[in-house]
């Protein structure tokens, strides 16, 4: 047939795709959150003039802290849920919380030295690198129009990621690298990573309970993050100061329970419900979203501006998803 049958279960298509849009919706909030979380720990540990290694850090403590507030928050919220644990799903977590945790140490790191919204473009390079994966490693057919939704994506995702100075806003908190493209260089490998984990979710999720998977996931990512930041020296973020500072900080403790309660909880949540319903390439599409919500977002915080080249890419992207929301009709054969 002409086009892929997009959802391994027949039942709400739609609304597999809405969760997923959602997901990338909270997501996206995280990425100027995250710049503004980052400066305030920064001031907190007297890090502002911080080294490469003192910046992952700073943001790798943080990614600790944040997963292991979601993990009691999740925790208290599936309560009834969390017994009878199989080996499939504490596999599929670890797995999955292993590639996402590598993934977004990688993605903070950038995040210093790239605007949220080039971070979330490149971060959704996963919409090239998943059905790539798809058609040749797991040998599954991509259609015709989802290949056309795929190209449409990666060009807005690509004019995005172009030069753009008049983005600069009042609250900007990006920095020079020392080197060129660091920033996105350690976002594209995290790229990778979260590719590698679309197809872990796909793999492990069809067969495991939603909330004791995504619980799993995500204590291994808070003990894995928590370790990383004491290697890299991550001590001083646990000063009576430091902590006084950041527990006095009205800023980052709303951007830190946005952070846990929306982008973590909520959006983690949706995603590992949604994503084993459709085909990894369909959900790397969806992804794709994410830029699109990460730059509205950056806007509404003052942390960057709106510009004809967010407007252009971002009206690509979201074509694309009218694309393939028609797709997913129930007409569509």
């Amino acid at each position: 047939m002409e086009d892929e049958k997009i959802l391994r279960s027949p039942a709400s298509p739609i609304a597999s795709v809405a969760s997923l849009v959602f997901s990338c919706l909270f997501w996206g909030i995280s990425f100027p959150l995250m710049q503004m979380v980052a400066d305030d720990l920064a001031r907190a540990s007297g890090w502002v003039e911080r080294s490469i290694v003192q910046d992952f850090a700073l943001r790798v403590t943080f990614t600790g802290w944040r997963f292991a507030a979601a993990t009691v928050l999740y925790g208290l919220l599936t309560l009834r849920r969390q017994r009878g644990y199989r080996a499939h799903e504490v596999r599929g977590g670890i797995i999955v919380g292993v590639f996402f945790t590598a993934g977004l140490f990688l993605q903070m790191g950038g995040l210093r030295y790239a605007l949220p919204s080039v971070s979330a473009v490149l971060t959704s390079m996963v919409v090239v690198f998943t059905p790539l994966a798809q058609y040749f490693w797991l040998r599954r057919p991509i259609s015709t129009i989802l290949w056309q939704s795929v190209i449409l994506a990666l060009v807005g995702m690509l004019i995005l990621a172009l030069p753009n100075p008049s983005a600069a806003a009042r609250l900007t908190l990006t920095d020079v690298p020392p080197l060129p493209w660091l920033g996105e260089a350690f976002t594209l490998i995290a790229s990778l990573l979260f590719t590698a984990q679309v197809l872990a979710v796909d793999h492990f999720g069809k067969a495991a309970d939603v909330t004791r998977f995504t619980l799993v996931m995500f204590a291994v990512s808070a003990v894995a993050s928590l370790v990383l930041g004491l290697l890299l020296g991550g001590a001083p973020l646990y000063t009576p100061s430091a902590l006084t500072s950041i527990l006095h900080d009205a800023r980052f403790l709303a951007a830190t329970g946005g952070i846990v309660g929306i982008s973590s909880v909520g959006a983690f949540h949706l995603m590992n419900s949604a994503q084993p319903k459709v085909s990894p390439a369909v959900a790397s599409v969806i992804y794709c979203t994410e830029p699109v919500f990460a730059t509205m977002w950056s806007v509404i915080f003052g942390t960057e501006a709106i510009t004809f080249i967010t407007l252009a890419g971002g009206g690509l992207v979201i074509l694309a998803m009218v694309r393939l929301a028609r797709l997913q009709s129930p007409t569509s054969s």
